[in-house]
Protein backbone atom coordinates (compact mmCIF):
# COMPACT_ATOMS: atom_id res chain seq x y z
CA UNK A 1 0.00 0.00 0.00
CA UNK A 2 1.28 3.45 -0.81
CA UNK A 3 0.12 7.00 -0.24
CA UNK A 4 1.72 10.24 -1.43
CA UNK A 5 3.77 11.97 1.26
CA UNK A 6 3.41 15.58 2.42
CA UNK A 7 -0.38 15.57 2.14
CA UNK A 8 -0.96 16.55 5.76
CA UNK A 9 -4.23 18.53 5.91
CA UNK A 10 -2.70 20.55 8.76
CA UNK A 11 0.18 21.77 6.61
CA UNK A 12 0.20 24.72 4.21
CA UNK A 13 1.10 24.85 0.55
CA UNK A 14 0.91 26.92 -2.58
CA UNK A 15 -2.48 25.61 -3.64
CA UNK A 16 -5.32 23.40 -2.55
CA UNK A 17 -3.60 20.27 -3.71
CA UNK A 18 -1.34 17.68 -2.16
CA UNK A 19 -0.90 19.84 0.92
CA UNK A 20 -4.63 20.29 1.47
CA UNK A 21 -4.22 24.10 1.52
CA UNK A 22 -6.34 26.80 -0.05
CA UNK A 23 -4.77 30.12 -1.06
CA UNK A 24 -6.15 33.00 0.95
CA UNK A 25 -5.65 36.71 1.02
CA UNK A 26 -2.22 38.31 1.01
CA UNK A 27 -0.68 35.06 -0.16
CA UNK A 28 -1.76 33.14 2.94
CA UNK A 29 -2.77 29.52 2.56
CA UNK A 30 -5.47 28.42 5.01
CA UNK A 31 -5.50 24.64 5.11
CA UNK A 32 -8.37 22.18 4.81
CA UNK A 33 -8.87 21.89 8.56
CA UNK A 34 -9.36 25.66 8.78
CA UNK A 35 -12.01 25.51 6.07
CA UNK A 36 -13.88 22.78 7.92
CA UNK A 37 -13.49 24.66 11.21
CA UNK A 38 -15.02 27.72 9.59
CA UNK A 39 -18.00 25.66 8.51
CA UNK A 40 -18.42 24.13 11.98
CA UNK A 41 -18.24 27.56 13.64
CA UNK A 42 -21.17 28.72 11.51
CA UNK A 43 -23.42 25.82 12.52
CA UNK A 44 -26.79 27.05 13.86
CA UNK A 45 -28.43 25.73 16.99
CA UNK A 46 -30.19 22.41 16.47
CA UNK A 47 -33.89 22.86 15.63
CA UNK A 48 -36.66 21.30 17.65
CA UNK A 49 -37.26 17.63 16.92
CA UNK A 50 -39.76 17.42 14.01
CA UNK A 51 -42.88 15.40 14.72
CA UNK A 52 -44.19 14.23 11.35
CA UNK A 53 -42.47 12.43 8.50
CA UNK A 54 -42.91 15.48 6.29
CA UNK A 55 -41.35 17.69 8.97
CA UNK A 56 -38.40 15.32 9.26
CA UNK A 57 -37.86 15.36 5.50
CA UNK A 58 -37.95 19.15 5.42
CA UNK A 59 -35.58 19.42 8.38
CA UNK A 60 -33.11 16.98 6.81
CA UNK A 61 -33.26 18.80 3.48
CA UNK A 62 -32.61 22.13 5.21
CA UNK A 63 -29.55 20.79 7.04
CA UNK A 64 -28.21 19.25 3.83
CA UNK A 65 -28.75 22.46 1.88
CA UNK A 66 -26.95 24.52 4.52
CA UNK A 67 -24.02 22.09 4.66
CA UNK A 68 -23.71 22.28 0.87
CA UNK A 69 -23.87 26.08 0.88
CA UNK A 70 -21.26 26.31 3.65
CA UNK A 71 -18.89 24.12 1.64
CA UNK A 72 -19.66 26.12 -1.51
CA UNK A 73 -18.76 29.41 0.17
CA UNK A 74 -15.66 27.94 1.85
CA UNK A 75 -14.35 26.86 -1.56
CA UNK A 76 -15.40 30.04 -3.37
CA UNK A 77 -12.14 31.96 -2.62
CA UNK A 78 -10.32 29.23 -4.53
CA UNK A 79 -12.71 28.40 -7.38
CA UNK A 80 -14.89 31.50 -7.64
CA UNK A 81 -18.18 31.32 -9.54
CA UNK A 82 -17.51 27.73 -10.59
CA UNK A 83 -18.92 26.72 -7.20
CA UNK A 84 -22.37 27.94 -8.30
CA UNK A 85 -22.40 25.14 -10.89
CA UNK A 86 -21.68 22.40 -8.35
CA UNK A 87 -24.75 20.57 -7.06
CA UNK A 88 -25.61 20.09 -3.39
CA UNK A 89 -25.24 16.33 -3.89
CA UNK A 90 -21.64 16.70 -5.02
CA UNK A 91 -20.86 18.99 -2.09
CA UNK A 92 -22.37 16.80 0.62
CA UNK A 93 -21.99 13.30 -0.80
CA UNK A 94 -19.07 10.93 -1.11
CA UNK A 95 -19.29 9.73 -4.70
CA UNK A 96 -16.79 7.21 -6.04
CA UNK A 97 -16.55 6.01 -9.61
CA UNK A 98 -14.77 2.96 -10.99
CA UNK A 99 -12.70 3.50 -14.13
CA UNK A 100 -11.71 0.13 -15.57
CA UNK A 101 -9.46 -1.49 -14.75
CA UNK A 102 -7.90 0.03 -11.64
CA UNK A 103 -8.83 3.65 -10.85
CA UNK A 104 -11.43 4.92 -8.35
CA UNK A 105 -11.79 8.70 -8.79
CA UNK A 106 -13.94 10.72 -6.41
CA UNK A 107 -16.06 13.74 -7.25
CA UNK A 108 -15.54 15.22 -3.78
CA UNK A 109 -15.40 19.02 -3.63
CA UNK A 110 -13.93 19.35 -0.15
CA UNK A 111 -10.49 20.80 0.59
CA UNK A 112 -8.97 17.45 -0.41
CA UNK A 113 -10.37 14.55 -2.46
CA UNK A 114 -8.85 11.09 -2.19
CA UNK A 115 -8.63 8.79 -5.19
CA UNK A 116 -7.60 5.14 -5.15
CA UNK A 117 -5.55 3.20 -7.67
CA UNK A 118 -4.66 -0.50 -7.65
CA UNK A 119 -1.63 -1.94 -9.46
CA UNK A 120 -0.28 -5.48 -9.80
CA UNK A 121 2.32 -6.64 -7.32
CA UNK A 122 4.53 -8.41 -9.83
CA UNK A 123 2.90 -11.63 -10.99
CA UNK A 124 1.32 -12.43 -7.63
CA UNK A 125 -2.46 -12.76 -8.15
CA UNK A 126 -3.05 -12.76 -4.38
CA UNK A 127 -1.70 -9.24 -3.80
CA UNK A 128 -1.78 -5.77 -5.29
CA UNK A 129 -0.35 -2.33 -4.61
CA UNK A 130 -3.06 0.00 -3.31
CA UNK A 131 -2.48 3.73 -3.63
CA UNK A 132 -4.37 6.52 -1.86
CA UNK A 133 -3.84 9.77 -3.77
CA UNK A 134 -4.87 13.13 -2.30
CA UNK A 135 -5.75 15.69 -4.95
CA UNK A 136 -7.31 19.14 -4.99
CA UNK A 137 -7.96 21.91 -7.51
CA UNK A 138 -5.31 24.43 -8.48
CA UNK A 139 -6.25 28.12 -8.67
CA UNK A 140 -6.47 29.33 -12.25
CA UNK A 141 -3.29 31.01 -13.44
CA UNK A 142 -1.03 29.42 -10.82
CA UNK A 143 1.69 26.83 -11.28
CA UNK A 144 1.14 23.52 -9.48
CA UNK A 145 3.82 22.54 -6.99
CA UNK A 146 6.11 19.58 -7.73
CA UNK A 147 4.67 16.15 -7.07
CA UNK A 148 5.40 15.05 -3.49
CA UNK A 149 7.43 11.94 -2.72
CA UNK A 150 5.58 8.67 -2.19
CA UNK A 151 5.06 7.44 1.36
CA UNK A 152 5.12 3.65 1.24
CA UNK A 153 3.59 1.37 3.86
CA UNK A 154 4.38 -2.30 4.30
CA UNK A 155 1.61 -4.83 3.90
CA UNK A 156 1.00 -5.13 7.67
CA UNK A 157 1.52 -1.45 8.56
CA UNK A 158 -1.33 0.60 9.96
CA UNK A 159 -2.65 3.39 7.75
CA UNK A 160 -2.30 5.67 10.77
CA UNK A 161 1.43 5.71 9.96
CA UNK A 162 0.40 7.92 7.03
CA UNK A 163 -1.00 11.05 8.75
CA UNK A 164 -1.23 12.68 5.33
CA UNK A 165 -4.67 11.14 4.78
CA UNK A 166 -6.05 12.30 8.13
CA UNK A 167 -9.07 10.57 9.64
CA UNK A 168 -9.43 8.29 6.62
CA UNK A 169 -6.51 6.26 8.01
CA UNK A 170 -8.70 4.67 10.70
CA UNK A 171 -11.38 3.84 8.14
CA UNK A 172 -8.77 2.22 5.91
CA UNK A 173 -7.48 0.17 8.84
CA UNK A 174 -11.00 -1.18 9.37
CA UNK A 175 -11.50 -2.01 5.69
CA UNK A 176 -8.12 -3.55 4.96
CA UNK A 177 -8.22 -5.43 8.27
CA UNK A 178 -11.14 -7.44 6.89
CA UNK A 179 -9.49 -8.28 3.59
CA UNK A 180 -7.43 -11.33 4.69
CA UNK A 181 -10.57 -12.98 6.04
CA UNK A 182 -12.57 -12.16 2.91
CA UNK A 183 -9.77 -13.52 0.73
CA UNK A 184 -9.55 -16.68 2.80
CA UNK A 185 -13.31 -17.13 2.51
CA UNK A 186 -13.23 -16.75 -1.27
CA UNK A 187 -10.58 -19.47 -1.50
CA UNK A 188 -12.67 -21.83 0.61
CA UNK A 189 -15.91 -21.43 -1.35
CA UNK A 190 -17.65 -24.71 -1.95
CA UNK A 191 -18.18 -25.07 -5.67
CA UNK A 192 -15.73 -22.30 -6.49
CA UNK A 193 -18.35 -19.63 -7.24
CA UNK A 194 -19.62 -16.56 -5.40
CA UNK A 195 -23.12 -15.10 -5.44
CA UNK A 196 -23.02 -11.28 -5.67
CA UNK A 197 -25.88 -8.93 -4.82
CA UNK A 198 -27.92 -7.58 -7.74
CA UNK A 199 -27.60 -3.93 -6.73
CA UNK A 200 -25.09 -3.30 -3.93
CA UNK A 201 -22.37 -5.33 -5.66
CA UNK A 202 -23.25 -4.29 -9.20
CA UNK A 203 -19.88 -2.59 -9.73
CA UNK A 204 -18.04 -5.74 -8.71
CA UNK A 205 -20.10 -7.93 -11.02
CA UNK A 206 -19.62 -5.51 -13.91
CA UNK A 207 -15.86 -5.37 -13.34
CA UNK A 208 -15.49 -9.13 -13.65
CA UNK A 209 -17.83 -9.24 -16.65
CA UNK A 210 -15.66 -6.67 -18.44
CA UNK A 211 -12.48 -8.43 -17.32
CA UNK A 212 -13.74 -11.66 -18.85
CA UNK A 213 -14.12 -9.95 -22.23
CA UNK A 214 -10.52 -8.78 -22.05
CA UNK A 215 -9.30 -12.24 -21.11
CA UNK A 216 -11.43 -13.77 -23.89
CA UNK A 217 -12.67 -16.45 -21.56
CA UNK A 218 -16.17 -17.90 -21.46
CA UNK A 219 -18.26 -17.97 -18.30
Amino acid sequence: MAVPEDLDPNSTGGRLDNNGAAPGENGSTPDGSELYAQIEDDEPAAPAEPQTREDRIKATAAVRAKAANDMREAMRPLLGDLMDKVSDTELTGNIYYNLFPNLMPSSGWGPVAIWFRFRPNGNNPEECVMEAICIAPTPEGTEPPPAPPVHELDVDDSWTLAPEIGGLAMVMDQDTGNMPWVQKGVHSLEGGSLQLADYNEMKLRHFYAVLETYLEREW
